[in-house]
Parts: C-alpha cells; structure tokens; sequence
C-alpha cells in the first residue's frame, strides 16, 4: 500500500466512514476467517441503520460485500477495510490492531498513522554466494532492484593455466593456501562497488540493512569503506525463502524505528519543563489555543471527553451542566495537529507514561 493511499484514507472526512479492524490469530486461520465474516456481518447491519439515501447506502453495502473477498488467505497480523462513499480500501496490517468496527465522520486513524509513520522506503543488501543483491524495503515488502547495477554476479572459480603434472603438484598446496585470501580479496572488491552503488542512491537518513550469513557480513564490514548499517539479518536465503528475508527485514527496520522514537522520548526527557503540554487536558487546552506543531500519543490510549456548549474546557467526567460528548479526545488532537500540517508521532505503549501518555512539543522540542 502506497503511502498516497493511506493519506487518502486518514484524510476521509465524508461520512459515514466506517472501519473494521481485525486482528489476526495465525495458529488459527479459520477461527481469524470466521471473525472476519462476523464483523463485517456487523457493518453491513450498521450501514442498514443509517438514515442516508439508498444510493448511497446499496453503494455502501457493495463495497463492503466486495471487502469479504479481500480478507487474505493465509495468515495475517491484522486486517482492515475503510469505506465512506468515497474511499475504500482494505489494509493487511504488519504489526497488531484492536478489532472494533466503527463509523464516523472520519475513519478510525490511528492504526492508519501507525502504518503511514513505518511507510519509509529502507534498503537491504543481500550478500548471497550468487552474487550480490539490492532491495528496497516498504513496510513487510521487499522488492529487488535490477539495474545496470544490481544485482552482482560473482564467481570463486579460479583458473589456472595448462601445465605438466609435475608443476602442478608442486603449485598445488600453495595455490589452495592462497585460495582463500584471493577469494576474500575479490569478495571485497565486489562489496566495496556495491558500497559505492549504494551510497550513490541513499541518503544520511535511510536504513540500510545487511542480509546474509555471519561471514559474508563479517567480510563486508571488514574492507573498512561502507555506508552506515542500520542492522544485520543473519541467515542464508534463497530466492524459495524470499519471503523470510521479507519477515526479517521488516522486523529490523521496525526496531530501528521504535528505537528512534525512543531516543526522541528520552530527549524530551532531558529538556523537562521545556515542551508545551502533557497529559491530556493540557494538551487539549494548549492545542485549542493554536500552540504546539508534534504531538507524541501512545499508540493505544483513548480518552472520552466531555464538554459544554461554547466553552473550550476538557472535562473527562460528564459536567453538572449540560454537555455533549468527544467520542474520542486523542482523535480530535491529532486531526487538530494534522490540519494545521504539524507532525504526529504515535508511540509503544507506555513510552510516555512520564508525561501522562502524551505531549506536546513545538518544532525545537525533539531535537
């Protein structure tokens, strides 16, 4: 899924916007297609009730008829279909969701940022016996680049002139004890252009991951003159395992990822009293004042909130007076943030636990 698509969706405010999120049970495929069938049985009951023209309900109801056909058929980590009269799409998912199904006046976004914030194109560079190989990685997706460049053959063959056969017992014993050196020496030569394809085509900021088994990698980083590794994926594969490169890779870049959010989080550590709001009434108040442009949130926190007409105050038990309700107040504050085109970072669980499980921060905050 291209990162255009989900901002297609985050972006949706045509309603009803309805969202189903399925979490997967890969030891249990049937009872995960089952669950599938169940919720989206819920949706189509929920579509049913709505007071909206029969245009737009049948069109409604098509698309989520069409959704069914879309759940994967083998194992998943989670699944999602989005649909509003004008958008939908389903989403298999690369890390865990909380199943809900849900309608609004936008879809339910914060699995969708969780993935928008992990849409970040990575390389992997493969060092297989055949040769050398470049990917470029997207969420749990590799795709091999082939150019004029890559991939590189290389071949430990060596070849030696015809001669008598006394010579060549003589040579014999030095020559396999040279083996091993000149193979290396070729080895690195060949690492060496391919650390130079790649740095031509990276920047400071990409992950680039090394792929391949302990020595292979460990020739690599021994020549002294390559990019920096953002990781090693240690394991031999082939082109019948591609897959598991697959599964390795986005593991890697996902904890490269978690550990930068976490670097930003101990900075903001480090600058106490120097950030805008924590805690959600704080951040309600400040954000509704026009303050603050990055706003840091667990990824799983959700607040109900309570208000009266023409006041601004957050209450998150129902007031004396009368009130109407913020379904959700962690949604509000990030679409808040989006609109004025300020940053969101979703975070673990818990990450913020110093600062109530969220803060706002201006541009300066988190560097």
């Amino acid at each position: 899924m291209i990162t255009n698509d989900i901002d297609a969706l985050i972006g949706q405010n045509q309603p009803p916007c309805v969202s189903i999120l399925i979490p997967g049970n890969k030891s249990d495929i049937r009872k995960t297609y089952d669950t599938c069938k169940k919720e989206i049985k819920r949706a189509e009951a929920m579509i049913r009730s709505y007071a909206i023209p029969d245009a737009v309900k049948k069109a409604l109801l098509f698309k989520l008829e069409d959704s069914f056909t879309k759940i994967p058929a083998g194992p998943f980590v989670g699944w999602g279909a989005f649909i509003s009269p004008g958008q939908y799409q389903t989403v298999t998912f690369p890390f865990e969701v909380i199943g809900k199904v849900v309608a609004g006046k936008t879809f339910a976004s914060r699995d969708l940022l969780y993935l928008r914030q992990h849409a970040i194109p990575y390389y992997v560079l493969h060092l297989a016996k055949q040769g050398v190989h470049l990917f470029v990685g997207h969420l749990n997706i590799l795709q091999e680049i082939m150019d004029d460049h890559f991939p590189m053959p290389y071949s430990d063959c060596f070849e030696y002139q015809s001669v008598s056969p006394d010579l060549r017992a003589r040579t014999q014993n030095k020559a396999n004890a040279d083996k091993s050196g000149i193979l290396k020496s070729r080895l690195q030569a060949i690492f060496r252009d391919a650390s130079g394809q790649l740095a031509a085509r990276t920047g400071l900021d990409d992950k680039v991951f090394l792929a391949g088994t302990q020595d292979m990698i460990q020739t690599f980083q021994e020549m002294g003159e390559h990019i920096p590794i953002a990781g090693k994926i240690t394991g031999t594969f082939h082109d019948t395992n591609v897959g598991s490169l697959c599964d390795r890779a986005w593991l890697a870049f996902d904890r490269t990822r978690k550990k930068d959010i976490e670097a930003e989080i101990a900075n903001l550590e480090l600058k106490k009293g120097n950030f805008l709001a924590t805690g959600i009434t704080e951040a309600w108040s400040a954000v509704n004042k026009g303050k603050g442009s990055v706003l840091l949130v667990e990824k799983d926190v959700h607040h109900r909130g309570y208000q009266t007409p023409g006041k601004n105050t957050l209450y998150l038990q129902p007031p004396k007076k009368p009130y109407f309700t913020i379904d959700d107040v962690e949604d509000e504050l990030i679409a808040s943030i989006r609109v004025k085109n300020g940053e969101v970072i979703l975070t673990e669980n818990g990450l913020l636990e110093l600062f109530n499980h969220i803060v706002l921060v201006d541009d300066g905050g988190i560097t």
